[in-house]
């Protein structure tokens, strides 16, 4: 038999959804293009997201701010 814990579930109102596509200002870059791998909240109750960039060998953007996004 397999046990699996079973997680709680958090639902998060935010502006922009998993899967949506974006861009975002990055520091090194400019403004780079991406879409939303994650949402969470931060320890002040702040939205936060993951990006994924890129297609066939994907980097990822963790904790970027809903300000830092540009639909």
């Amino acid at each position: 038999m397999c046990f699996k814990k079973k997680k709680n579930k958090i639902v998060i109102h935010s502006k922009y959804h998993l899967g949506d596509f974006v861009r975002f200002k990055d520091k090194k870059d400019g403004v780079c293009p991406g879409y939303i791998y994650e949402v969470k909240l931060n320890e002040n109750n702040e939205v936060i997201y993951t990006l994924q960039v890129g297609g066939e060998c994907p980097s990822f953007r963790y904790n970027i701010k809903e300000e830092e996004i540009i639909k």
